[in-house]
């Protein structure tokens, strides 16, 4: 038996854990919102604590949803590993354009990522002195306006624990900003991310499922004296 071979069994077994993952995107995407944990791990063979595992670890980086104990692809997978055809995103730029157009700031499309949000494309401002943010790249939830829409949805035990384990200073306040947020229905970002500029966020859904956020962002000076003017302008075209 050559010394080479325990390598080999490690690279078949690394080799199965992808296959496994690839298949459970595959069936989930050809069947979703109908499979359950039980469904998938039969169809895929393997112990239901083998599946769960690969299965939870997919739903915390957003490439699956779960709701009511089923499983679908989650929007940010498009955006994040796809060719560049028309997707999401290009359906929506319109849309941001104009908000842009309407209040003057730049717009940003944000897709929840499991426990992240990934800004995905924006409108930006025709102002020389403008916001511009990174695309397709993992933010945190807090401080960002669209986290904030996301830590919304949660419920109270899961918000609390992802709080206290951010260790930001103060998880009362942070869990006192979300209970407004969810309250109202929009979030704000005061300088919170950047000291000079500040944002308000509104839901985006796709058949009825929140799947990210909205964004207007800019300058403090500019925005603070028009805030509740630009929430509005962005209320009212997302709704249309």
């Amino acid at each position: 038996m050559s010394a080479a071979e325990p390598g080999a069994g490690a690279r078949q077994s690394d080799h199965r854990t992808v296959t496994r993952t690839a298949r459970i995107l595959e069936m989930v995407s050809a069947d979703p919102g109908a499979l359950r944990l039980a469904d998938i791990s039969e169809r895929l063979g393997a112990p239901r604590s083998s599946a769960h595992v690969l299965i939870r670890g997919l739903v915390s980086v957003g490439y699956l949803v779960e709701s009511d104990g089923r499983y679908s692809i989650g929007y940010s997978l498009g955006e994040l590993v796809r060719p560049s055809e028309l997707g999401l995103t290009e359906m929506l730029q319109p849309r941001l354009e104009k908000i842009r157009d309407l209040t003057g700031e730049t717009v940003t499309l944000g897709l929840f990522a499991g426990e992240y949000v990934v800004y995905t494309t924006c409108a930006q401002s025709k102002h020389s002195v403008r916001y511009v943010p990174e695309l397709r790249s993992r933010r945190p939830l807090l401080p960002t306006s669209i986290g904030k829409l996301l830590l919304a949805t949660w419920p109270e035990d899961r918000l609390r624990r992802y709080v206290l384990a951010q260790e930001s200073g103060d998880a009362e306040a942070d869990l006192a900003t979300v209970a407004v947020v969810r309250a109202e229905g929009r979030a704000f970002n005061r300088g919170e991310t950047l000291s000079s500029v500040t944002a308000v966020a509104r839901p985006c859904r796709v058949d009825g499922r929140q799947i990210g956020g909205i964004s207007v962002g800019g300058p403090s000076e500019r925005v603070l004296p028009r805030l509740d003017e630009v929430d509005r302008v962005l209320s009212e075209v997302i709704g249309e």
